[in-house]
């Protein structure tokens, strides 16, 4: 795909080589990406589930992976700033602390291909893109119907 940003950083947790794993959101629509909570001033509070971006609003996933002993802050886990102002360039979508000591990052909405080459300049290693189709998503849950597909709740 053409023309990706990077949208959004959801850190997953640790794998079993004890690598920090994360799942970098893409979209050729940046400013059409939205969550439930984006405009909670304090998104670490907020459910996780609540502040994925609507599966209609990006269109890729890329699973990553780095060094446990990597310092990794994301805008979505600050106690300050809400996913909006991330959006409107008030801060960074993540910050990674250098061997400096100084900390780097990377805008909301920047050139997949700039963040890419930037988070692997710090090790970040890279599973295949998946394309999302959202409208393939869409048509599922819109075919779901509560008593055929589930069961009688009584």
């Amino acid at each position: 795909m053409e023309n990706l940003k990077l949208v959004f950083i959801n850190r997953i947790g640790t794998d079993s080589d004890g690598n920090q794993e994360f799942d970098l959101y893409y979209s050729t629509t940046p400013e059409d990406v939205w969550a439930e909570d984006f405009a909670e001033q304090v998104p670490s509070i907020c459910g996780m589930d609540d502040m994925i971006p609507d599966i209609d609003t990006y269109d890729a996933i890329r699973r990553v992976s780095v060094n446990s002993k990597q310092t990794i802050f994301l805008a979505v886990e600050n106690s300050c700033f809400s996913m909006q102002d991330c959006m409107d360039g008030i801060i960074q979508l993540v910050w990674i602390k250098a061997s400096d000591g100084n900390y780097y990052g990377l805008d909301y909405g920047v050139d997949a291909e700039h963040a890419d080459d930037f988070l692997k300049s710090y090790g970040f290693k890279f599973d295949d893109l998946k394309v999302v189709n959202a409208d393939r998503k869409t048509e599922n849950a819109d075919d779901l119907d509560d008593e055929d597909d589930f069961g009688d709740f009584d």
